[in-house]
């Protein structure tokens, strides 16, 4: 005869339940869950760790190209913008040796170039892992003797448009992410790849470079001399209550945020905060004496 058991069998079934309830719940184990499912899915903006900074022969302190990456959630078109800035402040010795030069030469003392691709973007095998598929470049460059007429500038100035045909993939590593591989197809048959391989250490990257023609043999390069810094990036996740905007100039009167579109753009996002102006895709701190 079977051990007689001491409860009924539905009070073990509503122990395991509830166990299972509670697992499931905990901040752990939904971490984990989300983690693993969102990473390279939910509304994030990548901006580049280390923003190059430009030839102090030329351009002063605070001139650097940034790189943006921003995108919105699958359920909302799977959208993505890649914005690179050039914000150049010349030299005044610089500007003077020009006019010296070419005396009708118009001269500006700030200068911004804006590239913008995009597209649409998807999860790829890997977890961790998406990419984007850019069909639009855009780009204009604007020069002015001041800050303000600068971004009023560019507010009011059209983009010149060209379709385009590139990949893009990207590797999410904690709080960072990489750019692991860029490929452009040009007139449908030549196609220009790189691979970058995610080091195991910063003195030990290695990019290599493929080319490829329905008429040709394919050629593949392999170098370690690659400025592998421009391919890290921090990672910041979308809040739809919370405006997001960064730095990118600041000297001792002004300082200029850039406020990417695609991302803030929501009716539940607030306004700019008091003492920020809102300049199409910036905003402009003064400060007031």
């Amino acid at each position: 005869m079977s051990p007689k058991m001491p409860f009924s069998p539905r009070i073990y079934w509503l122990i395991y339940t509830l166990l299972f309830f509670f697992i499931s719940d905990c901040t752990l184990t939904k971490s984990l869950f989300r983690k693993a499912s969102s990473e390279a899915e939910s509304p994030a903006i990548l901006w580049n760790k280390y923003p190059k900074k430009l030839n102090p022969k030329f351009y002063s302190e605070g001139s650097t190209y940034y790189k943006f990456v921003e995108r919105n959630s699958p359920s909302d078109g799977g959208k993505i913008n890649e914005w690179e800035l050039t914000f150049l402040v010349f030299e005044k010795d610089f500007l003077s040796s020009i006019k010296d030069v070419y005396p009708k030469a118009e001269t500006h003392l700030y200068k911004l170039n804006l590239r913008k691709r995009s597209g649409t973007y998807t999860k790829s095998d890997s977890q961790n892992d998406f990419i984007a598929k850019f069909s639009n470049l855009e780009s204009i460059e604007i020069s002015a003797d001041d800050l303000k007429s600068l971004l009023l500038k560019q507010n009011n100035t059209k983009f010149s448009s060209t379709n385009i045909n590139e990949m893009v993939s990207y590797s999410f590593d904690g709080e960072g992410a990489y750019l692991t591989s860029e490929n452009i197809t040009s007139n449908q048959t030549r196609i220009f790849e790189w691979k970058n391989d995610i080091p195991s250490s910063e003195n030990a990257p290695r990019s290599v470079f493929l080319y490829s023609n329905a008429s040709e043999k394919p050629t593949k390069f392999s170098s370690t001399h690659y400025d592998y810094f421009q391919n890290q990036f921090e990672v910041s996740r979308i809040e739809p209550n919370k405006l997001f905007y960064k730095s990118i100039y600041i000297d001792s009167k002004f300082e200029i945020y850039f406020l990417p579109p695609l991302s803030n753009n929501i009716s539940t996002k607030p306004k700019e905060p008091v003492g920020l102006k809102r300049i199409g895709d910036f905003l402009l701190r003064e400060e007031t004496q």
